[in-house]
């Protein structure tokens, strides 16, 4: 009995160290999947943008330039095709022209909201991985952390989820007091790009401002139609 009771445990814990491993290697491969997009920009592509509020639903399309540079050209406002002053407005307001080459400490990517080491693998099934993470949210220069989620494609090797909510109501900074912050992407490989391009994205914040004045906002971003522009 007890040759076999060791025998249970030897198994058991060689089981424990293969599942160890498998998470670990799992985890190392999110990181450097994201590192990897990180340093692989894109330039020179266009998308189609349909943003939706509460207010208004404005489609558009968005070219990105050298150094991340960005020209938009607004195509509708409520299905209605945009007019020539709408699109300017549109334009100067959302257009960032400069060829000044981004700082390394300017990076926006998704890494850069996850607390380095923080990053924790929960399960998988045959297709996803799931990891769970602490956020860390930059309100001008307040830093805020939130709980974070996240799927990888285990066939393709890529992030194709990434949603952050907030645990508790926080305040980022003396007049504002939010009490739900949720943000999500969803991903796909593009096999014509050769990356792996966002295709949703879903913001909601409630709270409130000076104390009385009530903050319920609601955005859905959906991206499609990239085109590789030379």
């Amino acid at each position: 009995m007890k040759a076999i009771r060791l025998l249970v445990l030897g198994l058991f814990t060689f089981a424990c160290l293969l599942g160890a491993s498998r998470a670990d290697d799992l985890t190392a491969s999110v990181v450097a999947e994201l590192q990897w997009r990180d340093a692989n920009t894109l330039s020179d592509v266009s998308y189609l943008v349909k943003e939706t509020t509460k207010d208004n639903t404005i489609e558009y399309r968005t070219h990105v330039l050298k150094n991340e540079a960005q020209r938009h050209t607004l195509l509708s406002v409520n299905g209605k095709a945009a007019t020539e002053k709408e699109a300017a407005v549109f334009a100067k307001e959302r257009d960032t022209m400069s060829d000044a080459k981004p700082k390394d400490d300017d990076k926006d990517g998704l890494l850069a909201l996850i607390k380095p080491g923080s990053i924790s693998y929960v399960s998988e099934t045959d297709t996803t991985a799931l990891f769970s993470f602490v956020a860390v949210m930059d309100f001008d220069g307040k830093i805020i952390e939130m709980d974070g989620k996240l799927s990888y494609d285990l066939k393709g090797c890529y992030v194709d989820t990434f949603s952050i909510q907030n645990r508790d109501t926080f305040k980022p900074d003396s007049k504002v007091k939010i009490k739900t912050f949720i943000m999500s992407m969803e991903f796909v490989r593009n096999e014509e790009l050769g990356h792996v391009v966002p295709t949703l994205m879903f913001t909601k914040v409630k709270g409130t401002a000076m104390l009385v004045v009530g903050i319920d906002e609601e955005a859905k971003v959906s991206i499609s139609d990239y085109r590789r522009e030379t």
